[in-house]
């Protein structure tokens, strides 16, 4: 049988943790063996926890905010040390539903243990997703609709690893190793590039509060590029986002192709978004950052992925 380390990074949300422990506790019973906890410099009834509670808790304390990529770095490294077989991440105020981790673990074995299985947030238990997701050129709000968007297939394919609720093998683990520095976007390319698939799988369900005001969510079409989402996002979610279009493109694509078309391209992609949407342009210094760092990042990458 298949064993799993799970792992969660956490900071001063020691209520939502509990209860996010207790889902995967009782729905991974029979398969998680390990649960490492990444604290990141807590003050609350977090920074006091430890092994006592569970002999399958190994609770790191850090000293100082380290942020999630990172903190997640170190959780995975972690769980490596163990006899697990795969790596389950999830946030620290997520719920598992009934079935949901055995669905995942099932998936991964019919995938021939070659994809990150991801699981679908849903933000209540009538299947309203998390956040609304495009497919082709429509906004589905819900399961129901993602589905048959879907022609009802169980399986998305996608581009990014959804740190949330994601099924991780180790070969996996072990072949694209996390530092700390790739996003959901970008670590998913490294896995693509690595001959990997990144899989929704829509019956294993967590649930997940919504953070995104969907009165604000929209789809557009964009000249020569075609139909996106977009919505109103925080400073550092915008210096993230750019961030991530320019790395993930140095992954999967040539240096010449990376410097002549992708860059331009994604500098061009995010000046139609200000274009088509005005309020975008307090965010210009964030977009700016971002893709400083995302340029900068790439230099680092070059090494590592060619």
């Amino acid at each position: 049988m298949i064993k799993l380390c799970a792992v969660v990074v956490t900071k001063d949300r020691y209520s939502l943790l509990k209860d996010c422990l207790s889902s995967v506790l009782t729905e991974g019973a029979r398969l998680i063996s390990n649960i490492v906890i990444v604290d990141n410099a807590s003050s609350d009834d977090t920074a006091k926890m430890n092994g006592s509670i569970d002999s399958r808790l190994t609770v790191i304390h850090l000293p100082h905010n380290v942020g999630l990529e990172r903190g997640i770095a170190i959780g995975v490294q972690e769980a490596l040390k163990t006899k697990a077989d795969g790596v389950l991440l999830f946030d620290d105020d997520s719920l598992f539903l009934p079935g949901s981790i055995q669905s995942l673990v099932e998936s991964f074995f019919l995938h021939n243990q070659r994809a990150v299985i991801n699981a679908l947030p849903l933000s209540d238990r009538i299947g309203t997703l998390s956040s609304p997701r495009l497919c082709g050129r429509k906004l589905v709000h819900s399961k129901a609709e993602l589905l048959s968007a879907n022609r009802g297939q169980r399986y998305l394919r996608v581009n990014k690893v959804h740190f949330n609720g994601s099924l991780i093998g180790r070969e996996m683990l072990e072949t694209c190793i996390f530092t700390g520095v790739l996003g959901e976007e970008s670590y998913g390319a490294l896995l693509q590039r690595a001959g990997y698939d990144l899989i929704i799988d829509t019956n294993a369900n967590i649930l997940h509060p919504s953070f995104v005001e969907r009165d604000r969510v929209k789809a557009i079409i964009l000249p020569l590029i075609g139909p996106i989402i977009t919505w109103q996002m925080r400073p550092w979610k915008a210096r993230m986002a750019i961030r991530e279009s320019i790395l993930k493109r140095r992954i999967l694509h040539s240096s010449l192709r990376f410097l002549i078309l992708d860059i331009p391209l994604v500098i061009g992609i995010y000046l139609v978004r200000i274009a088509f949407e005005r309020e975008r342009l307090k965010k210009i210094p964030s977009y700016i950052q971002g893709l400083l760092d995302g340029l900068w990042t790439s230099f680092w990458l070059k090494k590592k992925v060619t």
